[in-house]
């Protein structure tokens, strides 16, 4: 866990090192061998559905309800967000923690980043398994966002479509009575926790280091965002977006050793996978 007034300790210079590097990506094409790294990861991601070897859950929990955004008048939400809603009929252990949740409901939020290199997938395509299950876990109101994708949109796209559902989740929360089409609760948020995963975690940090720079990107205004985020829980965030640090091979998945990291099966497919394609 990430406590976002954090970032008001990281250096100028860091944040701006960060934020070139990341520019320097959307305006020259990423090598061969990085792309044959993605793809193929991302091919092993939905060959087994999940993450395969992982044994994540395959469904999503189907207590949570899930509420597609119609995206009031003036709001900027991009795509197809949607809400992932905790049941009303939870159990509960006495009239008080009940009320306590009927607070949060409307107060604490979460906003959900998901994976797929920036160029795959959507909230309601892989990811409701795990959005149901989160939105169960913190009895919070789950708004998973549906940035716009790579390489058809260019960095700072996704940053941005990021940081406008930021500011429009510190602003609002669910549909009354859980249902599309209904009221919308127009009430500033105690609390906003982000969740990303994979390169949902990444897009978190970028996240953190533009509201900490003050810059979208060099020279790009950011988008108007009332607070910083609460706090931050990243699932294995993708930090190498040029795919070279030595992890790539030291932390290969290993069948002997029942260790590493599984998507890479035993190194050896995925290292024939880059060099037979052309």
């Amino acid at each position: 866990m990430l406590v976002a007034s954090g970032a008001e300790g990281v250096s100028r210079a860091a944040v701006e090192a960060a934020l070139l590097d990341l520019n320097a990506m959307a305006t020259h094409r990423i090598p061969r061998h990085t792309e044959h790294i993605v793809a193929a990861c991302v091919r092993k991601l939905r060959a087994a559905g999940d993450g395969g070897h992982a044994d994540l859950d395959k469904t999503a929990d189907l207590r949570a309800s899930f509420v597609p955004v119609r995206s009031p008048k003036g709001c900027d939400l991009h795509g197809a967000p949607e809400w992932v809603l905790p049941p009303e009929n939870l159990q509960w252990a006495s009239a008080e923690a009940r009320s306590d949740y009927q607070s949060r409901e409307s107060r604490c939020r979460v906003l959900f980043l998901h994976g797929g290199g920036y160029a795959y997938y959507s909230p309601s395509d892989v990811y409701r398994p795990l959005t149901s299950r989160l939105a169960l876990a913190t009895e919070m109101p789950l708004l998973a966002v549906d940035y716009r994708l790579c390489p058809a949109n260019p960095f700072p796209a996704a940053l941005h479509d990021a940081l406008v559902a930021l500011a429009w989740l510190w602003e609002h929360g669910p549909p009354i009575g859980g249902v599309a089409g209904g009221t919308w609760r127009r009430c500033a948020a105690d609390a906003v926790y982000v969740v990303g995963d994979s390169a949902g975690g990444g897009l978190a940090l970028c996240m953190i280091s533009a509201l900490a720079l003050g810059e979208l990107a060099p020279g790009v205004p950011l988008p108007v965002v009332p607070r910083p985020p609460t706090a931050l829980a990243l699932i294995s965030p993708w930090t190498d977006l040029s795919a070279s640090l030595p992890s790539y091979s030291t932390r290969a998945w290993c069948e002997k050793a029942m260790r590493g990291d599984c998507i890479f099966s035993d190194g050896g497919d995925l290292a024939s996978e880059i060099e037979s394609t052309p």
